[in-house]
């Protein structure tokens, strides 16, 4: 059943904290953060809580609070639903209402049509749900099922991370905003240089995209790239890769690192924390200094701050070839099985393939193995 109980150009504001709640952030540096939770109605500023949307086919569910979307709902909760333009243009976020409220409170330009209202089909970026809600939606579940895209973003921020690591932090426009699976990566664009870097962000914030770049690769495109400041355009192609979280798996997830393939990962370990996955996370990052580890302390917080992301820098051997065989070994004093796991492994090529190899003969299964090998 649909509502409108609001006029269809305003957007309801936000009130009064109902409540005050502590929890993880993924993408802070920081152990917690504390979200006020403000809600409120036009109508005689009638209070309404959060309500939960289970999403068919599949059951998976996710809340929605105060006046947010469904759509921002969802990707703030890690889900892949079909969408667009997010802005009420393209019709590509229709899902359909099979219980409960839904009401509009932004404004679109698609037109629903009486077949489809009568359906109870909504736009996902433009109704937001009162009380509990289940809905049949689309929802990506491989990279085949994400278009490829051309959009030309601004540089929100370049800066060195630590050596010669650097943070390039992309913000798409609003209306342009990027679909892609954690762990995919991009082209990018800008002054006669074209790149391919992994997304090191959350699918969850789909307008800030950050890139993790290594300055130690050819000068021509690192003076180019040092040449850039902010505001400028960088267009960005993608996604592309096949480098994602399995779905619908409950097993163990062991996650190996190499040098700069910690960018890849970052994004499936946090796309994995907005999902709320329960299964037991284990990070290993092997780097050939300290420097290397350059988000050290934001990885120890995450694992303070979740029960279930364990975390662990490792050095590569004397020879420069990380050695993971004390990896599992450490993962079976502890019980881990690597035939109960998902092994992701992300890194140069020569890396990586030593890295599978190992899992192979440790018992995982080939289908439970991922790998990003990088150049």
């Amino acid at each position: 059943m649909l509502t409108n109980q609001v006029n269809e150009n305003y957007i309801p504001f936000r009130a009064r904290p109902l409540r005050r709640r502590e929890r993880a952030c993924p993408g802070q540096n920081h152990k917690y953060c504390t979200i006020p939770r403000f809600e409120s109605s036009l109508l005689g500023l009638q209070l309404h809580m959060a309500g939960l949307v289970t999403v068919q086919p599949g059951g998976k569910r996710f809340s929605v609070d105060g006046s947010e979307t469904v759509l921002e709902a969802a990707l703030r909760a890690g889900l892949a639903l079909d969408y667009g333009c997010s802005n009420g243009n393209c019709g590509l976020c229709l899902a359909q209402v099979l219980s409960g409220d839904a009401e509009r409170v932004k404004p679109h330009d698609f037109v629903i049509s009486d077949t489809r209202r009568e359906q109870g089909q909504i736009l996902m970026c433009a109704y937001t749900v009162r009380g509990d809600a289940e809905i049949l939606a689309t929802e990506a579940t491989g990279a085949g099922d994400i278009p490829r895209q051309e959009i030309d973003a601004r540089i929100k921020k370049l800066t060195r991370l630590a050596g010669d690591t650097w943070l390039l932090h992309l913000q798409t426009p609003r209306t342009r905003r990027l679909r892609f699976l954690a762990g995919q990566s991009a082209l990018l664009s800008f002054a006669d240089t074209h790149l391919s870097l992994p997304i090191a962000s959350c699918p969850c914030d789909d307008r800030n995209i950050e890139f993790h770049v290594q300055m130690t690769t050819p000068a021509h495109w690192r003076e180019s790239l040092m040449a850039l400041k902010t505001g400028d355009s960088v267009r960005i192609d993608g996604p592309v890769g096949d480098f994602h979280l399995q779905d619908g798996a409950q097993r163990p997830r062991v996650f190996l690192a190499f040098d700069g393939g910690f960018a890849p990962i970052k994004s499936l370990v946090e796309h994995a924390m907005q999902l709320e996955h329960q299964q037991p996370h284990y990070l290993y990052w092997f780097a050939v200094d300290k420097d290397s580890h350059y988000m050290n302390n934001q990885m120890r917080s995450w694992a303070d701050a979740f029960d279930n992301f364990h975390y662990a820098p490792r050095s590569a051997t004397a020879s420069g070839k990380p050695d993971v065989a004390p990896v599992f070994a450490e993962l079976a004093r502890q019980g881990i099985s690597l035939a109960t796991c998902e092994i992701y492994v992300a890194g140069p090529r020569k890396y990586a393939a030593c890295a599978r190899d190992a899992a192979l003969a440790a018992g995982c299964e080939d289908r439970y193995i991922s790998v990003n090998a990088l150049p």
